[in-house]
């Protein structure tokens, strides 16, 4: 067959699209309304109108997705030891697990087994993640605490995250009541705002020990001086006894989650330094001197700013709560301090330099 003269063909290509416009034209706004679904229900001042295609929604999933109602029955199944509870317990010696992982570790949208509401759809679980801490010298005890509005999410958050591991450890999480012996490492009495400066804060050398001598120690003597944070403590007990969560409702707030996120003081952590290995015999201008360009909490003293923790020299141990103004002037200091030893520009002949540099983190 001969080939056509470019005039035939742009003669032939003329009439095909003049033919294939004139039928299709009718038919673009019906396409449209059908691909692109303007979802006018879930429209709020919030949440505002977005053009999705039924391609999208493929691609998201949803329509394998189970419903978030049969979460508590599959756990049921896979895990029939679990206590109904909205906290999440893994234990873990390392201490250098940061809350985004937490949050990274739970799948996106079309990985999910469970269809979440739209609100949560897009940036998945909502929940607190705190280390757990000896109250009396803020060290690492050991585990993370995950902290959920309710138990269908805390449910959620275990069947997807069950088979995954973080940092190279295979994940196992326990399903634990706010009891006693959970939530005395889950705050301290270094967080209460209305102790700063006090001398009931001062760390007593005898309870100087492997635990910090918390584990035998009731909670309430633990806190007996922190009169809002006892308070805290006695009314998780009571809703611990009391309180059923609706495992229907995935919008239901646990009235402990509340509690709890009160209890924990995070914004204070997250603003907070724990230093070890600071020299001994420090001027109580030395570190306000040397921290002239950080912005300090604005508390009533420059020098309420730094809490000693513990100091004893026969044990080599050195603890020091520094309090920011701001997460970024904590980081900061981390960044600048951490892993190295004390400067020898502000050190003087009082001063009982340590052999071990600086250890600094943020008290989360």
């Amino acid at each position: 067959m001969t080939k056509l003269p470019k005039l035939a063909s742009d003669r032939l290509l003329n009439l095909l699209y003049t033919t294939t416009s004139y039928e299709v034209q009718s038919k673009v706004p019906y396409m449209s309304k059908v691909l692109y679904n303007i979802g006018q229900d879930d429209a709020t001042k919030e949440n505002p109108v977005e053009h999705r295609s039924i391609l999208d929604d493929l691609q998201a999933n949803d329509w394998k997705q189970k419903p978030v109602s049969e979460a508590v029955r599959d756990l049921v199944r896979l895990n029939k030891s679990h206590l109904s509870t909205n906290i999440l317990k893994f234990k873990c010696a390392n201490s250098f697990i940061l809350s985004w992982d937490f949050y990274n570790m739970f799948p996106i949208n079309r990985e999910r087994t469970y269809l979440l509401p739209s609100k949560l759809r897009k940036k998945g679980v909502e929940f607190e993640v705190v280390k757990a801490r000896d109250p009396n010298t803020l060290l690492f005890n050991g585990s993370y605490y995950l902290i959920f509005p309710n138990h269908i999410l805390a449910s959620i958050y275990w069947l997807e995250t069950r088979l995954k591991t973080i940092n190279g450890m295979n994940v196992k999480f326990e399903f634990v009541k706010p009891i006693e012996s959970e939530m005395k490492y889950m705050s301290s009495p270094y967080f209460d705002s209305e102790l700063v400066g006090s001398s009931k804060l001062h760390y007593k050398s005898n309870t100087i020990s492997k635990d910090g001598g918390s584990r035998n120690t009731p909670i309430r003597n633990i806190f007996k001086d922190s009169e809002s944070k006892l308070g805290l403590i006695e009314e998780v007990f009571k809703y611990n006894k009391t309180y059923k969560d609706n495992n229907e409702d995935i919008n239901q707030i646990n009235p402990i989650y509340t509690l709890l996120k009160s209890f924990i003081s995070m914004n204070t952590r997250l603003n907070s330094v724990l230093v070890r290995n600071l020299p001994f015999g420090l001027s109580k201008f030395a570190l306000p001197n040397l921290l002239w360009d950080y912005d300090l909490a604005p508390l009533s003293r420059v020098s309420d700013c730094f809490t000693t923790i513990a100091k004893d020299p026969l044990l080599q141990i050195s603890l020091l709560m520094i309090q920011f103004a701001d997460q970024e002037n904590a980081r900061r200091f981390v960044r600048s301090f951490h892993g190295r030893l004390w400067p020898g520009s502000v050190q003087s002949k009082q001063e009982m330099a340590m052999d071990q540099p600086l250890i600094c983190e943020i008290i989360d």
